[in-house]
């Protein structure tokens, strides 16, 4: 239900390396204890950053006002602002962080798949 094509195609996504890093993180975040998220938590940022604008751009090329179009720009606000906040600084909430980070990033990486 596209009303105008994206301006630009979206970058080629590392989408095998992304799963790979998804999967870790989750076997990560399984592990009794507190493992340590920093590493996970910054390769997961740098991907979402790397492909948040592409998948907007996907977005911006719904029909506006559409209720798919709504949600998704509410879910690429919602991933903005996290990217935007500074990395956990207790065990639970870098926990946290890297869950949503993970969720995030199986988000973007499907609006642009569905996109191709």
């Amino acid at each position: 239900m596209s009303s105008t094509a994206p301006e630009h195609a979206p970058a080629p996504v590392p989408a095998d390396a992304l799963r790979a890093l998804i999967d870790r993180a989750l076997e990560t975040l399984a592990l009794p204890g507190r493992p340590e998220l920093a590493a996970l938590e910054r390769e997961l940022r740098q991907y979402a950053e790397q492909l948040l604008p592409d998948a907007e751009a996907v977005v911006e090329g719904l029909w506006r006002g559409s209720l798919s179009w709504n949600l998704r720009r509410g879910r690429l606000e919602a991933i903005r602002r996290l990217l935007g906040q500074a990395p956990g600084a207790d065990p639970l909430t870098a926990h946290v962080q890297v869950r949503h980070l993970v969720a995030d990033c199986r988000v973007l990486l499907g609006y642009l798949e569905e996109h191709r």
